[in-house]
């Protein structure tokens, strides 16, 4: 007989307990599936602690790392591009500074990849953090 494996409810849109929000704590690498206008918080908590983490989980849900992967191929490039002048203007033959040229542009496409993955983990990281910090607030309140 073939086991089943019995999928994981849906995240909550709108957070009502505590266990909701250990359960997005739980499967952090989900929340960025969920639509970007975010979540909501619907139990007595104070407002600039839910809106901090409505913003947190707004910002992990919409964290593609793009801007950060881009700066960082601009800078590689032209880093390379330098490299590439001086090679030419000490008189390298042009093979090396084809060859200069080439592994500047490689570099920054595996720069801009690696940059773009640092950034969607940060934001994990900030998620997961004032998720929290979150928890912590609600298990201080006294009921």
């Amino acid at each position: 007989m073939i086991a089943r494996t019995i999928p994981n409810p849906p995240l909550p849109l709108v957070l009502r307990s505590v266990s909701d929000i250990e359960l997005m704590l739980s499967r952090a690498r989900e929340v960025r599936n969920l639509p970007r206008s975010g979540i909501k918080i619907s139990f007595e908590l104070r407002e600039q602690e839910a809106k901090r983490f409505e913003d947190s989980v707004r910002a992990f849900v919409l964290a593609c790392g793009c801007g950060e992967g881009a700066g960082a191929a601009l800078l590689i490039w032209l880093a390379g591009g330098f490299y590439c002048w001086r090679l030419w203007s000490l008189g390298a033959n042009t093979l090396s500074v084809a060859a200069g040229a080439a592994t500047a542009f490689a570099l920054g496409l595996i720069g801009a990849f690696l940059v773009k993955i640092i950034a969607i983990r940060v934001a994990q990281w900030r998620f997961q953090r004032a998720a929290r910090a979150l928890l912590k607030a609600v298990r201080a309140t006294p009921s």
